[in-house]
């Protein structure tokens, strides 16, 4: 080992966004498990008549509250992979600079260690994000790659104050002089006479760099990312494996459309009220407004069946020459429904009658159970 030798370890640039993430997860779960608790154990509480019911208590809803078991334990997975963050090191000697991430080997493949020696560093250069300075990246170009660290997100190990962190309102000029004084720089200056300080003002980015090298991410980001990952699985889950009721007459663009608002406002202005020099707010509150959206779709049903009085009710429909079944009844929907590639659905001619469940929920939308259609199609063999 060499005699002068230092240990940086990664620190994210606010330290209470840390806590933010673990109020959320406590806070998410404290909610989820009571109600699943509840849930399925009203019956052993003697709850299960008034429980049941309000909760709309039915095999769907028991599929729902279990496949919301991602969207519950995402900021769960997320919170030990912060702890490994911390694990990484960079270490700085005489030889040269080594990345290690501190993953276990398989996982190696995600975040690889590397390292050159001084000897081989032939270039030293910045890519700058002007109004956004913790996101401003040093590279070191060697003969044959290239590496980029955020070198103020790297301090000593062990420190409790994290000195070299800019302040929100910092120039540029400011921001580089904090630059120069973090441990990194130290050893890049004393050990490469081709860094030049003022290429901190040359390189310039745009805002939105889709290199993930950790040095643009934050807890709080994290936590945006992988709650959108969460909303789109919902989605996905809901529409293809545990929804059984769909609209019938129209789709509430309007309320999913308000959700996808009301989502985007909140990850903005929180992004800009706790990371306002961040330029890529925008881009988080797009994402996350589109999972809200996707999610809305299906969880807006659910809605509609749970404020329901009435429950589900059988209405006769007659198939019309267009292939559009029709109320025998005014009141209900036309259900456009007709699928002429299924062998089940060409049984049925214009003219012919045909019983389906709707209901007419809380949030004033119909909706059509294809629970018994779905059975039907199984047990059809001809």
């Amino acid at each position: 080992m060499d005699s002068q030798e230092i240990k940086l370890e990664l620190r994210f640039v606010n330290s209470m966004h840390f806590k933010m993430v673990l109020l959320a997860t406590v806070g998410l779960i404290s909610l989820y498990v009571p109600v699943a608790t509840l849930y399925f154990g009203a019956r052993y509480l003697g709850l299960d008549d008034g429980l049941g019911h309000n909760l709309g208590k039915t095999t769907a809803d028991s599929r729902l509250i279990v496949s919301l078991w991602f969207f519950v334990l995402s900021p769960v997975i997320l919170i030990p992979l912060l702890f490994i963050a911390r694990r990484m090191r960079i270490i700085i000697n005489e030889s040269g600079i080594q990345f290690k991430s501190g993953l276990m080997n398989g996982m190696k493949l995600l975040v690889p260690d590397w390292s050159f020696r001084w000897d081989e560093l032939q270039d030293t250069s910045w890519k700058l994000v002007p109004g956004q300075y913790i996101a401003s990246r040093l590279l070191f170009r060697t003969k044959h790659k290239t590496y980029r660290i955020s070198p103020w997100h790297w301090v000593v190990a062990g420190a409790r104050v994290d000195r070299y962190f800019p302040k929100r309102k910092y120039t540029k000029e400011q921001a580089g002089s904090v630059m120069r004084r973090t441990a990194v720089i130290e050893w890049v200056r004393k050990k490469f006479p081709g860094y030049r300080d003022d290429s901190f003002y040359q390189a310039r980015q745009s805002a939105i760099d889709l290199d993930f090298d950790g040095s643009d991410v934050t807890p709080l980001t994290a936590i945006i990312a992988v709650i959108f990952v969460a909303l789109v699985f919902l989605f996905i889950i809901e529409i293809y494996f545990t929804a059984n009721e769909f609209y019938a007459d129209f789709v509430p663009y309007q309320l999913i459309g308000l959700s996808a608002l009301l989502g985007f406002l909140i990850v903005h202005l929180t992004l800009r009220h706790l990371e306002p020099e961040r330029k890529n707010s925008a881009l988080y509150a797009l994402l996350f407004a589109l999972g809200v959206g996707l999610a809305a779709y299906p969880l807006l049903a659910r809605i509609n069946a749970w404020t329901d009085t009435a429950g589900l009710q059988s209405y006769e429909y007659r198939l019309g020459t267009d292939y559009v079944w029709r109320p025998r009844e005014p009141g209900a929907p036309d259900l456009d429904m007709y699928l002429s590639g299924s062998r089940w659905w060409r049984q049925f001619h214009p003219g012919d009658s045909y019983t389906f469940e709707l209901r007419k929920g809380g949030l004033g939308f119909w909706q059509v159970n294809m629970s018994p259609v779905y059975e039907a199609q199984k047990h059809y063999r001809k």
